[in-house]
């Protein structure tokens, strides 16, 4: 019967009697309704504007007076289709967020249990994720593991991730050793931490899963699949990543800031500048002359130009020091001069995204700016300097 399919279609008895009157009269008045169907007024006219709000009928104003007609159940078919949609996406949406807070640790031991995690790691990543990587030097004691990195490396970018590495300064040749064969995948970016942090744990995380490696007496891993975990120390590693100052101090560190870290941001055409090069604090350190001697041809041999202002005092020694290398030939090194007076052991050293200020001691310090708007004022500083120098 009808009756009973519009009744489980969720029509009421009145809303029922008043859509089967329509179309049985077609277009009628309330006052038609309620005489034929024998239903009071107020049920009547309460039926019909619930068939008018599911789009069942149609009111229209016919000289001054509201007559009804019945529309298609397509309607109703067509309403049902849009929630379903509506149901569809919530569901999904709830899925997603119940996917996202699910959690679970599961701890992998031995060298074979961290290359299980972090390939699960690797394999789970999404085009345009990125595999973060914090290293330390006790963190990577396993050499058999060191030589898996290049796997899991090639692998994330395969997939179209992005690999970003912070590793400790290194202190030995061992260390140096892995860091260069780091640096030399084109597809891994690479940042020095500011400080030592002396930690056998290491730590590889994507945006789904955290792995804390330990290497000791005991080789385990912790595989954390928690967000909040990893949104906690993505931004740790966000802070380190992306810190704008650093400090380098002694003579290895400002060796290998102005001879490795600045040249690999050095392209050829790419103009620097310094302020105030000069010999150190001594007027005449041998340290300083050989440092800025293989740091000015390893500029000249990347295509650079250098734009020196140095001091009155050592006018013949700068000539001397570069006629000893074949960058007096290149026309790419240019100097001005300023007074003796103001000679003091700082250098300020302007690049494309860095800029330092060193001072030439004993025991070197240097800090480096990696930020926009200090670099160009660093660079106007320069211009107006260079105004006034001499030739």
């Amino acid at each position: 019967m009808i009756n009973d399919q519009l009744k489980k279609l969720g029509f009421n008895k009145a809303e029922t009697s008043a859509y089967l009157t329509l179309l049985e009269l077609g277009q009628s008045r309330a006052n038609d309704l309620i005489e034929k169907t024998k239903t009071h007024r107020n049920l009547v006219y309460k039926a019909l504007h619930s068939l008018e709000d599911k789009n069942l009928v149609t009111k229209t104003i016919v000289s001054g007076v509201a007559e009804f007609s019945a529309n298609s159940l397509n309607y109703l078919l067509e309403d049902i289709e849009n929630k379903k949609a509506v149901i569809k996406t919530a569901v999904e949406e709830l899925a997603e967020k119940n996917k996202q807070n699910e959690s679970s640790v599961e701890v992998y031991e031995g060298l074979d249990g961290i290359k299980s995690s972090i390939n699960k790691t690797v394999d789970n990543l999404q085009p345009n994720q990125i595999l973060n990587v914090l290293s330390t030097d006790k963190s990577v004691q396993n050499i058999e593991l060191e030589k898996h990195w290049k796997k899991y490396s090639a692998q994330a970018t395969k997939k179209g991730a992005s690999v970003n590495v912070m590793m400790e300064e290194p202190k030995n040749e061992v260390a140096k050793q892995r860091f260069d064969r780091r640096k030399s995948q084109s597809d891994v970016k690479i940042k020095i931490l500011p400080s030592d942090i002396n930690s056998p744990l290491g730590v590889v995380f994507s945006e789904d899963v955290l792995n804390i490696i330990v290497q000791g007496d005991k080789t385990f891993t912790v595989n954390i699949s928690d967000k909040a975990a990893v949104e906690g120390f993505q931004k740790y590693f966000d802070h380190f990543w992306n810190l704008k100052v650093k400090t380098y101090s002694g003579w290895e560190e400002i060796k290998r800031l102005f001879t490795e870290e600045i040249i690999d941001d050095v392209h050829d055409g790419l103009k620097t500048y310094v302020i105030g090069a000069g010999y150190g604090e001594s007027k005449d350190d041998k340290r300083v002359q050989e440092l800025f001697n293989e740091h000015t041809t390893l500029l000249i041999e990347k295509g650079a130009e250098k734009h020196a202002l140095l001091y009155e005092m050592h006018r013949d020694k700068i000539f001397r020091d570069l006629q000893k290398t074949e960058v007096d030939k290149t026309g790419q090194y240019k100097a001005r001069f300023l007074p003796d007076s103001y000679y003091n052991p700082m250098e300020i050293h302007i690049f494309n995204t860095i800029a330092t200020i060193t001072i030439f001691s004993d025991e070197p310090i240097s800090i480096a700016y990696r930020d926009p708007k200090a670099i160009e004022g660093f660079r106007k500083q320069f211009e107006m300097l260079w105004g006034v120098a001499k030739f």
